[in-house]
């Protein structure tokens, strides 16, 4: 078969865990250990906003939930249902219920790959088929642990990464192209106009 055609369930190439349940909302302690991050925490690139990040101590053990570098957070509840590596997180770091912590296995997978594979309209596609609920609709972890990523050499995956982030460059340089050419155009027209005003 194909190797481009290959496709394995999540599960047997990435652990997949849920967060940690909190009883109500997470309540801030500015002086706690445990850094925990929210949905409104992580950027678009998989960074994080460390200095919004709640702080607690905790009651139980926060190992099961923790994050290490090179994990993915999933987000299963809501309407939108993203993935994002995890390349620097603070020391201790854990992620509540509504997140999936997924820790790839490196010799079968590049996590930049996986988050992209999950990123992927088919894929979202695929997902918000498998969502329950209505008001806040979630995916649930057994069934997510199923779901089939296609699995390329380790090779492939880097270079479909490398393209993708060159295309999100582009997108951005692009932007700023456009942005700078408006401006460009607005000063023009704008001394055309005075210069106009000025002779009658």
């Amino acid at each position: 078969m194909d190797e481009l055609l290959h496709k394995i369930p999540l599960h047997e190439i990435a652990s997949v865990r849920g967060g940690y349940h909190f009883r109500g909302s997470a309540q801030n302690q500015p002086s706690g250990s445990i850094p925990v991050v929210q949905a409104q925490d992580v950027l678009a690139g998989g960074g994080l906003r460390e200095e919004s990040l709640l702080r607690i101590e905790a009651s139980f053990d926060p190992q099961p939930y923790s994050v290490e570098p090179g994990d993915l957070l999933f987000l299963s509840r809501g309407h939108r249902h993203r993935a994002f590596v995890m390349s620097t997180p603070p020391p201790g770091l854990i992620a509540p219920g509504y997140f999936f912590i997924l820790r790839p296995d490196p010799l079968r997978i590049d996590p930049r790959f996986l988050a992209w594979w999950l990123n992927q309209a088919s894929t979202q596609q695929a997902l918000r088929g498998l969502r329950r609920g209505s008001n806040m609709p979630f995916i649930p972890l057994s069934v997510f642990r199923e779901i089939p990523i296609q699995l390329p050499s380790l090779e492939v995956q880097r270079r479909i990464v490398r393209a993708a982030e060159l295309r999100v460059v582009e997108r951005e340089l692009e932007d700023r192209l456009g942005v700078a050419r408006d401006r460009f155009i607005d000063a023009v027209t704008l001394r055309a106009a005075s210069a106009r005003a000025s002779k009658d």
